[in-house]
């Protein structure tokens, strides 16, 4: 989840042919990306039908249909859809297909946020660090030699399954299906998603684990915001 400060790209492709209205779109962040994904599809939901058009196969490739006036790039210019972002995300026109040129977007292995999803939760810092569900304390640790998968999905009962997560939503966690699992000795049923990248989780080192695991610490809530560690997920 934890991408590190800096550019963002994708890919936008004309839906209706495969030579012309092809951008590279570049986001100030990677959470610009996602964020201005949320605006342009409740623009949609909200009545707004100009750009249902456009489609997010991942999340760097998308798709757009000009014949129906849905250019991609219009969403930071219209100001039913997405204006906020007019000085966050760039559309470059590439050449047509004929022309013989392509510029080549950077490759970012980035695992996808979407709702519902099962990710490893791992260290920015130390990827070696994994969250750990022990279920015989019924507490998250920090573990070098064991990991767990967790379900992440949206709180909000209107953001279906699917929805791509940004750092506003509320979220919840739980292994495989079960019931949710508190975080932190405030027993946080519900998160901020951008406490993973924002460090408001870090590590009780007093904890000592039983069973021989190799642990570092229990998970615990940061009470001043940014002290803890950064966290991704990974899948």
């Amino acid at each position: 989840m934890a991408s590190p400060p800096g550019l963002f790209y994708a890919y936008a492709k004309n839906i209706r042919d495969d030579s012309s209205y092809r951008y590279i779109i570049a986001f100030e962040s990677r959470q610009v990306s996602d964020e201005w994904w949320r605006v342009v599809t409740a623009s949609v939901d909200n009545g707004y039908p100009r750009f249902a058009g456009v489609k997010r196969l991942s999340a760097q490739w998308y798709t757009h249909d000009p014949a129906a006036n849905a250019f991609i790039h219009e969403t930071i210019n219209d100001p039913k859809c997405a204006p906020q972002f007019l000085g966050k995300v760039m559309f470059t026109l590439l050449n047509d297909r004929d022309g013989r040129a392509l510029s080549v977007s950077p490759v970012s292995n980035f695992t996808d946020h979407v709702s519902g999803g099962t990710f490893f939760i791992r260290s920015t810092l130390r990827p070696e660090l994994f969250w750990y569900y022990h279920p015989d304390i019924g507490q998250i640790l920090a573990s070098t030699s064991r990991r767990t998968r967790f379900d992440l999905r949206i709180a909000a009962k209107d953001k279906a399954l699917g929805t791509v997560m940004i750092g506003s939503d509320k979220v919840s966690i739980s292994v495989a299906g079960q019931q949710d699992l508190d975080v932190g000795k405030n027993g946080l049923f519900q998160f901020d998603f951008s406490d993973f990248n924002d460090g408001n989780f870090g590590l009780n080192f007093l904890h000592k684990a039983a069973s021989g695991d190799i642990v570092q610490g229990v998970v615990a809530t940061v009470t001043r915001q940014n002290y803890g560690e950064r966290w991704e997920l990974v899948l």
